[in-house]
């Protein structure tokens, strides 16, 4: 389920031409963060990262983190909507 969390995400991106067609695998490589997206993706999901977040924007490793969720892959598959829910963590 991460995987296809990561794979969406990559095809926003190609939809809004930001990368490539090849380069959905190279994205989800990049961008993603494996173990920290469980099977739900609920936005309590996405806060397991936020400390680790906070470090590597401390550590100046990320300038920004990104937490983009899914209310429910269940109803989402079942009704072909998407219910997302988004923040952004910047340095300062």
């Amino acid at each position: 389920m991460p995987d296809k969390n990561y794979r969406m995400l990559a095809a926003c991106a190609l939809a809004a031409g930001e990368i490539p067609r090849d380069g959905i695998s190279s994205f989800v490589a990049a961008r993603g963060v494996p173990g920290f997206a469980p099977t739900q993706g609920h936005v309590a999901s996405a806060a397991c990262f936020l400390p680790h977040a906070v470090a590597m924007l401390r550590a100046q490793t990320i300038r920004r983190a990104v937490f983009a969720t899914k209310a429910s892959c269940f109803l989402g598959r079942m009704t072909q909507l998407q219910d997302v829910i988004s923040f952004l963590v910047e340095a300062r």
